[in-house]
C-alpha cells in the first residue's frame, strides 16, 4: 500500500509510504491518501489526523515519471484530483498536524502548509519548485503562502523556487514545531494526542471560521464567531470545561459526544 491508515487512542495517522520515490504523488496515491482523509474525517472515535511521510522524506510532490498522454488528456480533473487532498484536510472537523521530515516540495509542500499544525524536523526543507518545470504552484500555495509570511516572501518561494530550510520556515511562521529529527514522531503523536483530549466540536467550529475569516470582513468574521459561539454554549462541551475548571482539573472532552 502506498499510503496507510492507521488509528490509536483517537489519533489517525496517514503515512505515504513510497520512500523509493521520496514519497512522490502519483494518481493511485493520490486517490488512496484522499479516501483515508475521509474515512478519518468521517470516524466518530477520531478526534486529531496525523499525516506523515515514510523514509526521511514528507512528499517530492507530482510524480511526473507517471504522467502520460492518457492522464494529461483531461489536464482539468487532474488537477481536480489533487485538489481534493486539499479539500479533505481543510474540511475535516479534526485538527490536522502535518509532521515534516526531509522535502516537502512542490505540491507536497503545499499538502504540508495548508494542514492545521505543522511539525518540521530540522532536517525538513520547503520549495515551491513549480516554475522550476514551467508551471504554476497549485494545491492553494497562491492562496495560502500570503497569509502566512506576507506578499513578498510568497512570491521570493513561488518565483524562484529556493529551498526554504526548517529553521527559516520557522522563523518565517510557516512551521509550529521544530525539533531533531529522532524527536519528530514523538513530538507530533503528543500534539496529537493533545488535539485527541481537547474539546472536538469546539475544534471543528474554529478550524470552519478561521478558514474563512481569511477571505472575509471583520464584521463577517464577527458574525461567524457569534454564531459559533451560540452554537458551541448550546452543546455538551462547556459544561465540562466550566465545571473542570471549577474543580480545578483537566476537562476530559473525550467523554463528551460529538
Amino acid at each position: 500500500m502506498t499510503v496507510t491508515l492507521d488509528r490509536r487512542d483517537h489519533v489517525a495517522t496517514i503515512t505515504l509510504r513510497r520512500p523509493e520515490v521520496k514519497n512522490a504523488l502519483d494518481l493511485p496515491t493520490v486517490a488512496l491518501l484522499t479516501a483515508h482523509l475521509h474515512t478519518a474525517a468521517g470516524d466518530p472515535e477520531v478526534r486529531a489526523i496525523l499525516l506523515t511521510g515514510q523514509g526521511g522524506a514528507f512528499s517530492s510532490g507530482a510524480d511526473l515519471r507517471s504522467v502520460d498522454a492518457a492522464s494529461l488528456a483531461d489536464p482539468g480533473a487532474r488537477v481536480d484530483d489533487f485538489h481534493a487532498m486539499i479539500r479533505a484536510i481543510v474540511s475535516a472537523p479534526q485538527p490536522v498536524v502535518a509532521l515534516v521530515d526531509g522535502p516537502a516540495v512542490g505540491f507536497g509542500a503545499n499538502l504540508a502548509l495548508c494542514s492545521d499544525l505543522v511539525v518540521a524536523t530540522d532536517r525538513a526543507y520547503f520549495q515551491m519548485a513549480f516554475v522550476r518545470l514551467g508551471l504554476v504552484s497549485d494545491g492553494g500555495g497562491t492562496w495560502l503562502l500570503p497569509r502566512l509570511v506576507g506578499t513578498a516572501r510568497a512570491m521570493e518561494m513561488l518565483l524562484l523556487a529556493e529551498k526554504i530550510p526548517a529553521q527559516k520556515a520557522f522563523e518565517w511562521g510557516l512551521v509550529n514545531r521544530l525539533v531533531a529529527p529522532q524527536e519528530g514522531p514523538a513530538e507530533a503523536q503528543a500534539l496529537c494526542d493533545r488535539l485527541a483530549r481537547g474539546p472536538a466540536r469546539a475544534y471543528a467550529r474554529l478550524k470552519k471560521i478561521v478558514r474563512a475569516a481569511a477571505s472575509s470582513t471583520l464584521g463577517a468574521a464577527l458574525d461567524a464567531e457569534k454564531d459559533a459561539q451560540v452554537d458551541a454554549l448550546q452543546g455538551p462541551e462547556p459544561p465540562e470545561g466550566i465545571l473542570a475548571f471549577m474543580e480545578r482539573r483537566q476537562p476530559d472532552f473525550r467523554k463528551v459526544p460529538r
